[in-house]
């Protein structure tokens, strides 16, 4: 049986990690024909140096299995201390889902009784509302993520057909417990 270590590794996340994380996360973006979002990542990467940010803005990939119809949740298991803050979708995946929960560990952060729908969060209402846009689209308040605790978006495909679930999720790196 193969062990893994990723899961219980406690060693300090060095700038040098992150660095290899974001070229992951470009490479994937590219490999993937999504262009428009590898595009927005550059953007808010570029932004986050200018702002004197550094490097603790870290992108997650949201990709779900494709599906036809109905409930799907989108998982990610970070291994560092992190704080959800932006939602980035393909235009397709917020046209094609709407949210019907989010999570951080066992922690709802989402506040509605109604499912909410996805169209803001979609790379062309950041191209197209730039930072005020971008700062109301923040989940501000959320919970802080432990290393290996999972970030949840429970949603809602609303049209049939294989659809994908496709995004960012933009986090605050918390370097220190």
């Amino acid at each position: 049986m193969e062990t893994t270590t990723h899961d219980t590794d406690t060693r300090p996340f060095t700038v040098a990690d992150l660095a290899a994380h974001v070229e992951r996360v470009e490479h994937a973006l590219a490999t993937a024909g999504m262009s428009e979002v590898l595009a927005l990542f550059h953007r808010l990467n570029a932004a986050a140096q200018r702002s004197g940010l550094g490097g603790s803005r870290i992108p997650f990939g949201l990709i779900g299995q494709p599906i036809d119809r109905g409930q799907d949740l989108v998982e990610i298991k970070p291994q560092i201390w992190c704080q959800p803050e932006h939602l980035v979708l393909t235009a397709e995946t917020a046209r094609g889902f709407e949210l019907v929960d989010f999570k951080v560990g066992k922690n709802s952060q989402f506040g509605g009784l109604e499912c909410l729908p996805l169209d803001t969060f979609s790379v062309d209402s950041y191209a197209r509302g730039g930072e005020r846009l971008s700062s109301v689209q923040a989940w501000h308040g959320t919970d802080v993520c432990l290393p290996g605790m999972p970030i949840t978006l429970f949603v809602h495909a609303l049209r049939r057909g294989p659809i994908q679930f496709r995004g960012l999720l933009w986090c605050r790196g918390r370097w220190m417990p």
